[in-house]
């Protein structure tokens, strides 16, 4: 008796409670505000010191006046000398330490002040190669990963939102809506159309991350200052005589940036008061099967492919957490095929074979242009490319980083889709799958998080896609430390050109399985069209029994530890020719 009163205990509260991930929840947005505010303190407190505010110049002064370690060169390759030593260039003179440091005045064949302003003083370190050539770039992607995270379960939530008004939504703005593995621009310029303000705002928020990580290394980053600046005097010489090396910073693009911080704190405050006065009315995560099983009641059950035909239907959430229909005024007995969102015949547009080929196409340009740039081209050669590369001028390390930006942006797509798919293609299996690895299955915002996931592990073909998409979140970083100058160090240069091409192979690798994957499945694989909206998994429902074994998965806790011994497949009913998700038995393994 007392298990009876327990489970009616659990069902209640689950009824009575509103599922809201933890990224959407108020403290998690607000940590986000109070970190973007901390940067955005730190960069205006280096504006200053670099401007020459009085008692700041210590915190990011620092000495040009070490030694260089001894270079060992290789026969016939260009010396580190010819960019710099892994230390900075040694002088004749030595500095008053007991002085009020001052900013370091121009010198000639130094690059113009007017675009960038300098500070040296005593006390340099191997570490500040990392502040200026890895730090502002690796601070903004980290930031961009939060807010993705955040951004990708408002998309997800965005259905639920809209149906959990007295009125309902339409179809197109409901259980037909898919955000999801849209580009960015459409999401942004839909939802303002339809006044989706959630993803509007996260959308938003998405840009000006991105506008960060692209202008950071440009914010900060190491420069020369000398006569022989950008200039080779010896290309086989260990060291670079009258060039030395200094922290550079652009105030004007650092207050640009400190406007662009404050703007994405203020757009978080907006949506931390838009979800307080929304919410979803859902108790289960809607990004697994299981979860959507839940939104499917009995009065949906028994009209809604007729209901789904009709263009006048809105759809809308009761106080049970299930979707109701709610027809309109026009006549409710339109027949007609039921309505669809747009769907590619691979699903998502980049993963079409062609796309990835052109992808691929694209990967094999950067690896060939990182190993010419590194390997074959000298600094004698005076090659265009070579002085681009090797020059201090504006948007060399902005061209480099916007190109890790694009490949990271894409491969985001192909691992979200082979995510989204994952459980379905379980489903599909002979002997079907178990409830962790499909319908309890849950779509993370980012793939870090994905990482900790067991199901990731045991598709080792998944995994490796996840671990590259972890992993081009690092290409945007190393790719910016690639562009020579006689302020980098050539230990930092040789880091980022050997992880670049590592991560740039690794992608190759597992791109050309994705490639065989997607092209065969095509041809060979018996499956329905993978759903990608709350409308496609529902009329997967169709099956009584599986569809209660799939809400008490949610609803109650009496199967316990039985949920990996649960197994659910995906079969097509031969009199209808339509695929259901059904629940299987023990007898059913051994057919």
């Amino acid at each position: 008796m007392w298990n009876h009163y327990h489970i009616a205990m659990r069902r209640y509260q689950l009824t009575r409670q509103n599922y809201r991930p933890a990224e959407l929840r108020t403290r998690f947005l607000v940590a986000f505000c109070i970190v973007t505010l901390v940067i955005c303190a730190l960069v205006q407190i280096a504006i200053a010191a670099f401007m020459g505010a009085p008692g700041l110049h210590s915190l990011v002064q620092r000495s040009v006046e070490l030694p260089s370690p001894p270079a060992s060169t290789a026969s016939g390759r260009p010396g580190p000398g010819s960019y710099s030593g892994t230390g900075p260039v040694s002088s004749t003179s030595s500095p008053d330490t007991t002085s009020m440091p001052t900013p370091t005045p121009h010198e000639v064949g130094a690059p113009s002040p007017g675009s960038f302003s300098t500070v040296t003083a005593t006390g340099w370190g191997q570490s500040y190669y990392f502040i200026g050539g890895y730090l502002p770039t690796l601070v903004a992607v980290l930031l961009s990963i939060w807010w993705k995270c955040i951004f990708s379960k408002i998309k997800e939530m965005e259905p639920l939102y809209q149906m959990n008004t007295p009125q309902g939504a339409k179809a197109q703005d409901s259980i037909l809506l898919t955000y999801s593995g849209t580009f960015l621009p459409k999401v942004l310029w839909r939802s303002y159309g339809a006044h989706h303000w959630p993803s509007f705002l996260g959308a938003v928020n998405m840009i000006l991350t991105t506008i960060c990580t692209l202008f950071a290394s440009e914010t900060l980053f190491l420069t020369g200052v000398g006569p022989s600046c950008g200039v080779i005097l010896n290309s086989h010489a260990d060291v670079n005589e009258g060039c030395r090396i200094a922290l550079g910073m652009r105030p004007a693009l650092g207050w640009a940036l400190g406007v662009v911080l404050i703007a994405a704190v203020l757009v978080t405050v907006c949506l931390i008061r838009r979800l307080h006065s929304q919410s979803s009315r859902v108790r289960a995560d809607p990004s697994t099967i299981a979860g959507i099983a839940c939104l499917y009641g009995d009065e949906l059950s028994k009209d809604f492919p007729q209901v789904l035909a009709n263009p006048s239907a809105r759809y809308r959430l009761n106080s049970l957490s299930e979707i109701e229909t709610v027809v309109g005024n026009s006549n409710p007995t339109v027949t007609g095929q039921p309505q669809s969102s747009p769907r590619s015949k691979y699903g998502h547009a980049a993963m079409h074979p062609a796309a990835l080929a052109f992808y691929g196409s694209s990967l094999v340009g950067v690896l060939v242009l990182i190993v010419y740039y590194a390997f074959i081209s000298t600094p004698e050669q005076g090659g265009r490319l070579e002085d681009f590369m090797n020059s201090q001028s504006f948007g060399v390390r902005l061209l480099m980083t916007a190109m890790g930006l694009l490949i990271k942006t894409y491969w985001g797509w192909v691992e979200s889709y082979m995510r989204s798919v994952h459980p379905y293609v379980t489903l599909v299996s002979k002997h079907g799958a178990t409830a962790a690895e499909s319908v309890l299955m849950r779509t993370p915002g980012h793939p870090i998080p994905a990482l900790y996931h067991t199901a990731t592990w045991k598709n080792m073909f998944l995994a490796s896609v996840t671990v590259m998409a972890v992993l081009s979140e690092v290409l945007v970083i190393t790719l910016g430390g690639i562009p020579f100058s006689t302020a980098t160090a050539y230990l930092a240069f040789e880091i980022s050109v050997y992880i670049s091409l590592g991560i740039l192979s690794g992608m190759l690798v597992v791109l050309l399985g994705v490639l065989v994957w997607t092209t065969t499945r095509k041809y060979t694989s018996q499956s329905p069209d993978i759903p990608e909206n709350i409308s496609d998994v529902l009329q997967l429902l169709g099956d009584e029994i599986g569809r209660e074994a799939l809400k008490e998965l949610n609803g109650t806790e009496e199967f316990g530890s039985n949920v990996e011994h649960m197994r659910f497949a995906l079969r097509q009913k031969p009199e209808t020719k339509k695929w259901f998700i059904i629940k299987l038995n023990h007898d059913a393994l051994l057919v």
